[in-house]
């Protein structure tokens, strides 16, 4: 889709010039965290172990049945495919759910393995929902990515509720009911992945081009301003803006002026301005969205909808209030 020689968005390029490619924060993500499991090799068998206990589960009703009888006094979570698709949100919720799970998976092919990822993940985990979220802005993520990256930091002098667990259970040779034996695995360096992970989420999903276009936005931002701006504060930001977005330089630049002096009053052309960098796409999760949305419609059991009920099904669904607020009441008795 945004190759440099012949993708979607280079070809688009080459026609309209002013389009900026942006590639999707969440797969970049994904692709940072991928990146640095596959830096620290100690992390390998954590993968191959939950792609085994995927691969058991998944094709065998026998299985999944002995599984839910051995786990039946608690909370079964399904245990989905590591790395398959794009959010690492679903990668949290396989480890979360073999964490959970221990006691019943053991029981039934009496293995064990002890779980580094669970609190990195939780914490990449959360960062990929809020980049999800369809009211997130270039701003916003940019605020929520920097907050995960300090709390990952922070991990390594104070550490996580799961794996302070897991650090125990090793001590005691025990988790949660399973005994644990040594092992010729080898150990995960614990600081080697979390500065690994962190290495390649600002290499990946702080690119240089997010950066530059960041700086240019934060000079809307009353909180980046220096205590006592120059009156000509931030003018080569706001051409670079105007520019890109074609509107008025000189207005804009008049207003600029106006705003740092006074500091309360937002002209119409800065709004505007304001309000494009708001609309600006940083996810692909919408279109995502509607592609699922997509699927359960247009089903094998309605493959026959016209093209045009398909849209306006569609419009409904992702545009539309809802369920609980639509009141069929009307349309029933009519």
């Amino acid at each position: 889709m945004i190759g440099k020689i012949s993708g979607v968005a280079t070809r688009i390029k080459k026609t309209y010039h002013p389009v900026l490619s942006w590639h999707c924060v969440n797969h970049r993500l994904e692709l940072a965290l991928y990146d640095a499991l596959r830096s620290v090799i100690a992390t390998n068998h954590i993968q191959s172990f939950l792609e085994c206990i995927y691969s058991l589960y998944s094709q065998s009703n026998k299985n999944q049945q002995e599984l839910r009888e051995v786990a039946s006094q608690v909370q079964i979570l399904k245990v989905g495919k590591f790395f398959d698709i794009r959010w690492v949100a679903s990668n949290y919720k396989t480890v979360n759910a073999v964490w959970n799970n221990f006691f019943a998976l053991f029981a039934h092919f009496r293995r064990a393995a002890q779980d580094f990822l669970a609190d990195c993940l939780c914490e990449v985990s959360n960062l990929s929902l809020g980049l999800q979220k369809r009211n997130v802005s270039l701003k916003k993520a940019d605020e929520i990515i920097k907050r995960t990256i300090w709390v990952l930091e922070s991990f390594k002098t104070d550490h996580g509720e799961k794996f302070s667990e897991a650090l125990s259970a090793v001590k005691c040779k025990e988790f949660r009911g399973v005994t644990l034996s040594s092992s010729k695995i080898q150990e995960i360096k614990a600081l080697q992945f979390l500065q690994s992970l962190i290495d390649n989420i600002k290499a990946r999903v702080m690119s240089d081009k997010c950066d530059t276009i960041l700086s240019d936005i934060q000079i809307l931002d009353k909180t980046y301003w220096p205590d006592n701006p120059s009156i000509r504060y931030g003018e080569q930001q706001i051409r670079k803006l105007c520019s890109r977005f074609h509107l008025d330089t000189r207005k804009a630049l008049n207003e600029m002026r106006e705003y740092v002096d006074r500091k309360d009053i937002v002209h119409k052309d800065l709004e505007e301005l304001s309000h494009l960098i708001n609309t600006f796409p940083c996810s692909t999760s919408e279109c995502k969205r509607g592609f699922s949305a997509m699927n359960l419609i247009c089903s094998k059991l309605r493959s026959k909808l016209l093209i045009e009920n398909i849209s306006n099904l569609m419009m409904i669904k992702i545009n539309g209030p809802p369920l609980e607020q639509f009141n069929p009441e009307n349309y029933v008795e009519s």
